[in-house]
This record gives C-alpha cells, structure tokens and sequence, in this order.
C-alpha cells in the first residue's frame, strides 16, 4: 500500500504506511529505505537522514542505504560524511558506478579537483568500456585546459562506442577550445 501512495506521490500515506511497516517489522530495511527516500524527496532532510542511519545501522553493507545516506549528507552540505558513505558504498560494490561518479562530483564541489581525476582515471583503467567515467574525467581534463588528455579519453569512448552523442559533442567542444580540427 505504501508503494501504491508512493506511486501516485501521495506521500503524506506512503509515510504512514511505512511507518506502519516498520512498527510492526523494525528490521525493514526496505520500507526504511523508502521512508528515507520520501522525505528527502520532501525535502525533510533530518528525517531522511534518521531513517537511512537507522537503515545502515540494521544492515551496514546495505548498498543502496549507504549510496542514498551520502546523497543526502551532500544535499547537507555534509561533505566530509558523505564522501565517507560514498566510499562506503563502493567497499560493497567498487563498480557501482553511480556512487563513484557522485563521489568525483563531490571532490569538484570541494574544489579537490585532482582527486576526482584520479578516482575516474583509475576506474576507468580498470574497465576501460566505462564511458559514463571517461566522459566525466574528459570532461574535467577538458575544464583544466588538458586538451590532449580529454581528446585521448573523448576518442577512446568512441573507440568502445562510435555514436556516443555525448563525447562527440564534448569533442567538437574541444576542437573548438583548440582552434580547428
């Protein structure tokens, strides 16, 4: 039932629901987890916040608990927590490549620019298809004025995936940033 609100985003019942749910069954992890994903899309922070530790607390390796606890301390401006739980999350699972890119797009935030080339560098010699990471790192490489660098990562996307639309654009960017072709 909680599901079925949520659905029609008549959020004020999902949370009764829920709530419901996790009287009755305090180890639920699942409705905890939907219960802190609708406040902080309610934007009440402080409860998200209390529902995914309570959630990570019942179940530390709790993937998706950990990953949405470091959205939400960075929606905080919690930074130095959430990159914690954001490598958390990647200690359960280092390819789960949602959590490695938020954690790149933190250390930006934080101006630790060269931490976040060398979180998707290494990821990305790691598995070389990733392109999600590659067009992050060129897209940096590109920011900082590392032209050659962001052209090679641009052209090896398109090595693994000829029309891929955004490094094609990212790479005109770039030949435009340069002069010419």
């Amino acid at each position: 039932l909680g599901g079925l609100y949520l659905n029609m985003k008549d959020f004020k019942n999902a949370i009764e629901e829920y709530e419901k749910v996790i009287e009755m069954d305090p180890a639920n992890t699942q409705s905890r987890l939907y219960l802190g994903t609708i406040y902080a899309e309610t934007k009440n922070y402080k409860k998200a916040l209390k529902t995914l530790q309570d959630l990570v607390g019942i179940s530390p390796d709790h993937l998706t608990g950990n990953y949405y606890l470091a959205k939400i301390l960075t929606d905080m401006k919690r930074y130095e927590e959430a990159e914690q739980s954001f490598k958390k999350t990647l200690s359960i699972k280092p390819t789960f490549e949602p959590a490695l890119i938020d954690l790149g797009l933190l250390y930006e935030k934080e101006k630790k620019t060269d931490q976040a080339v060398g979180l998707y560098r290494n990821f990305a010699d790691l598995h070389p298809p990733a392109t999600t990471v590659r067009i992050k790192l060129g897209e940096i490489l590109l920011r900082e004025h590392k032209l050659d660098d962001a052209e090679k990562e641009f052209k090896r996307i398109l090595g693994f995936d000829i029309g891929n639309r955004e490094a094609r654009l990212d790479l005109g960017l770039l030949y435009l940033e340069k002069g010419g072709f």
